[in-house]
C-alpha cells in the first residue's frame, strides 16, 4: 500500500508475545523501516540480540522510576541504534543540560523533547518556561558540537515563539497528517504519530 515504516510503542511493545519474532519477520520479509519505543523494563540483553540491527531505531522512554541507566548501558553493550525520549516539565527544567550530558556520556546520541499534552496544567511550561527551554535548546546543541543530536517534538512548536519555522498552522495537526515538516525543511514523522 506504500507504507514506508511501522513504529511500536504507545505501550510496551516488549510485553506483547512474539514481539522479537514479528520485528524479525517484517525485517527479513517487506520492505518496512521498523521502529519501537520502550520505557526499557523489559529490555533483557536476550531481546536486544534479537531484535539487534531488525530495528531501524528503538526509543527509550525515560521515567523516574525505572533505572534507564542501566537500560543504556545495555544498549550500548549491545550496540543498539536507540535515541531518548525526555518529557520535559517545569521540575525538570533547570538541571535539563546536566541530564543531557549524561546521556550523551552514557553513548546516547539521539535526545528528543517532549512536551506535555495532557489536562494537568501544573505540567506544562509557561510561556517564559518554554522560551527558557528555547534558550537551553540552542546552547545544547551548540556545546553538543555534533557529538549528539538534540531535538523537540512538533508540539513546541506552537509554544515557543523563538523556534524557526518553515509553515504557520492554526495547529500542530498531530492528528490529522502525522507528519511534520522540520525547520531544516526535511519531512519526518509526528511523535505523536
Amino acid at each position: 500500500a506504500g507504507v514506508l515504516e511501522v513504529a511500536f510503542g504507545g505501550g510496551e511493545p516488549f510485553a506483547f508475545p512474539g514481539f522479537a519474532e514479528l520485528v524479525a519477520r517484517l525485517h527479513d520479509e517487506t520492505p518496512l523501516a521498523v521502529h519501537a519505543t520502550t520505557n526499557g523494563l523489559l529490555l533483557t540483553p536476550s531481546r536486544l540480540a534479537a531484535v539487534r540491527e531488525k530495528l531501524g531505531e528503538l526509543r527509550l522512554s525515560l521515567y523516574d522510576d525505572n533505572d534507564w541507566r542501566a537500560t543504556i548501558g545495555r544498549l550500548v553493550d549491545a550496540r543498539a541504534r536507540f535515541g531518548v525520549n525526555l518529557l520535559v516539565l517545569p521540575e525538570r527544567l533547570a538541571a535539563l543540560e546536566a541530564l543531557v550530558f549524561e546521556l550523551v556520556e552514557r553513548g546516547c546520541r539521539d535526545v528528543l523533547l517532549l512536551s506535555y499534552n495532557g489536562a494537568d496544567r501544573a505540567q506544562h511550561l509557561s510561556p517564559p518556561e518554554a522560551e527558557d527551554l528555547a534558550s537551553r535548546v540552542s546552547l545544547l546543541h551548540r556545546a553538543l558540537g555534533g557529538r549528539a543530536r538534540i531535538s523537540l517534538d512538533v508540539c513546541w512548536g506552537e509554544r515557543m515563539a523563538s523556534v524557526p519555522r518553515l509553515l504557520e498552522r492554526a495547529d500542530c495537526g498531530a492528528g490529522r497528517d502525522f507528519l511534520v515538516l522540520t525547520s531544516d525543511k526535511r519531512l519526518a514523522p509526528c511523535s505523536f504519530h
